[in-house]
């Protein structure tokens, strides 16, 4: 039995990188359709980032210059809202960046301002569906407080976290049954999946679960060349306690599959999953979302490789570049259970590439273009020479682990002050069995504080298809909130993956739902979900106090508080400034800017 059966403003807004050009030509942009109806939040946050208050023309700051309620005029417009915010006084913030975008923003663009997530203004009450967000730094001086005494900022310029590590398998089959006869045509499909952990890593907790193309398909398994107790396996296994095979640095977990009983693909269905949970003092443990590798497969029988990509950023850009060892390679783009052929070619020097502008071609040939993959998974799928499910033991052909799929996006900013952590999600529920451990609906419950800054939810799920029932539904949820539904949307065969972005996540109690027809169902005990968070290792000048000491611990206080129970400070240093009769400071901050 089978298992489970652009946008961008690219050189026309460069201008704006020039605050002379700015002064001369904003009146311009705004009077020009065809080029402002593409304003990108990067645009727009590079804009306030870098007009100061003395460059606007607007009736409502200057009045706000003569009152002295502004008095730096070097401020940059996002500085000075930044010290509204600072001193409570959002209505201000709010007026200024409504008398901004009246003069300088042409009315067909929406978009919003938040600063540490707290909305300041926006231009229309409901958020589009598809969302652009670029966010930058803020700092600066609080011209509302006067008292004398001390104020205090602390940074973990040291910690240490509690976070996990998922390599996920990808769907990847090669022939083992004979092309005219049953039987083996012994032909054995090796899969190597690379992963790095950090240096320092201390691994508490390591189990590889491992599903198979058909339930019947035998395989091997080896973590760093050893060979796992439980090998040879049938259809799946779930390898326990695997810690002791793993090491600081490069890792690699090898499967090699071969021929059972009617078994026509060898290969990995797409649910295989190896979690690493482990402590570090690495700050950014994320993986590349710009590089996403493929597996390295060696078989005698053409491959089919399958390679999830999950849009945590706008995509502005994409190539494909493989090295393999073939006669032919064909390449076929896949969005919501729709494939689309990219095209076909031949290896030059075991390589081959698909530029940017073929895959862009495609999409546009089929109405989809770069906004309709954000925060949303999409597949390519890449056939090393013709595919067929049966075939003759033939010539080597490969797949190597350099092969990547580039994604040029604007991804959530990582580097401003944030750790990265990564939890997997309790599940909560369960309920209309399809048939043994396979559920029509399934559920999984976690909570978000007021400390975090939610970044996104993926998941990987083991699948169960009747295909003798046509397209049952599919319906994905979160928090009440319908993501994808089918009808109308199209029928997805292989169901493995889902992801969503911040933007349907909530401060509290979350939760993330599947729900299907009669027909199809997902293992929750084989499936996955994570969920993935940003935590500041900073907190900015706080309250005055009367005394240095009262200040320090405040801030040593709060910046606990923020790094939660994921991370410790094991190394903090400390600000604290005097205050007379000048202004105190605000800040750092963070502006964000949402474009829909």
């Amino acid at each position: 039995m089978k298992k489970a059966y652009y946008f961008t403003l690219d050189a026309a807004l460069s201008l704006l990188l020039v605050v002379f050009v700015l002064k001369l030509s904003l009146n311009v942009f705004v009077s020009s359709p065809e080029i402002t109806s593409k304003f990108t939040s990067v645009d727009i946050a590079r804009v306030l980032n870098t007009l100061q208050i003395g460059e606007l023309e607007l009736d409502y700051v200057q009045e706000l210059i003569a009152n002295n309620t502004i008095v730096n005029l070097n401020n940059t417009v996002a500085e000075q809202i930044g010290e509204f915010w600072s001193v409570g006084n959002k209505s201000l913030a709010r007026k200024m960046l409504s008398a901004f975008t009246a003069k300088y923003i042409p009315s067909n663009v929406d978009y919003s301002v938040l600063i540490n997530n707290e909305m300041i203004f926006n231009t229309s009450l409901q958020e589009g569906n598809r969302l652009m967000s670029s966010t930058r730094m803020i700092s600066g001086i609080t011209s509302g407080r006067k008292r004398t005494g001390y104020v205090a900022r602390a940074v973990a310029i040291k910690a240490r976290k509690n976070t996990t590590l998922v390599k996920k398998g990808d769907i990847i089959s090669s022939s083992v049954m004979r092309k005219k006869n049953t039987g083996t045509n012994q032909n054995y499909v090796h899969i190597s999946y690379y992963f790095t952990l950090p240096q320092d890593a201390i691994i508490h907790d390591a189990y590889w679960f491992v599903e198979a193309s058909y339930t019947t398909t035998h395989f091997k398994a080896y973590v760093n060349g050893n060979s796992l107790s439980g090998a040879s396996s049938q259809g799946e296994h779930l390898f326990d306690d695997i810690k002791y095979y793993l090491t600081p640095g490069l890792n690699n977990a090898t499967l090699v599959f071969w021929y059972g009983n009617q078994a026509k693909l060898g290969g990995d269905d797409g649910a295989t999953h190896l979690v690493v949970k482990y402590e570090t003092n690495a700050t950014n443990t994320l993986s590349n979302f710009r590089y996403h590798y493929f597996a390295e497969v060696h078989s005698n029988c053409s491959i089919r490789y399958k390679k999830p990509i999950f849009a945590v950023g706008n995509i502005t850009s994409m190539t494909v570049n493989l090295s393999v060892n073939a006669t032919n390679v064909t390449l076929y783009f896949n969005f919501e259970g729709t494939s689309f052929t990219i095209g076909k070619k031949q290896p030059v020097n075991s390589t081959v590439v698909f530029s940017n502008s073929e895959i862009l071609a495609t999409l546009s040939a089929n109405g989809l273009s770069y906004t309709n993959l954000t925060n949303s998974y999409f597949w390519f799928i890449v056939d090393v020479d013709n595919f067929h499910e049966r075939e003759e033991f033939g010539q080597h052909r490969a797949i190597y682990n350099s092969s990547y799929v580039y994604t040029e996006m604007d991804l959530p900013s990582f580097v401003y002050g944030y750790i990265d952590i990564t939890v997997p999600l309790n599940l909560s529920h369960y309920s209309n069995r399809l048939q043994s451990d396979f559920y029509r609906y399934v559920r999984w419950n976690f909570s978000v504080s007021d400390s975090e800054i939610p970044l996104f939810v993926d998941s990987q799920l083991a699948w169960l298809y009747y295909t003798f029932i046509p397209s049952p539904s599919q319906e994905v949820s979160a928090n009440g909130v319908v993501l994808y539904k089918h009808p109308p949307k199209p029928f997805i065969s292989e169901f493995t993956r889902f992801g969503y972005g911040n933007k349907s996540i909530k401060r509290g109690s979350n939760n993330y739902s599947l729900s299907f027809g009669y027909g199809y169902g997902v293992n929750p005990f084989h499936s996955l979900a994570t969920y993935t968070l940003l935590i500041r290792n900073f907190v900015p000048y706080g309250e005055t106090f009367d005394t240095r000491e009262e200040a320090l611990s405040d801030a040593i206080e709060r910046l606990n508080d923020t790094l939660s129970d994921y991370t410790k400070a094991i190394g903090i240093s400390s600000d604290v400034n005097e205050l007379g009769s000048v202004p105190s400071l605000w800040g750092p901050a963070i502006l964000e800017v949402r474009t829909w």
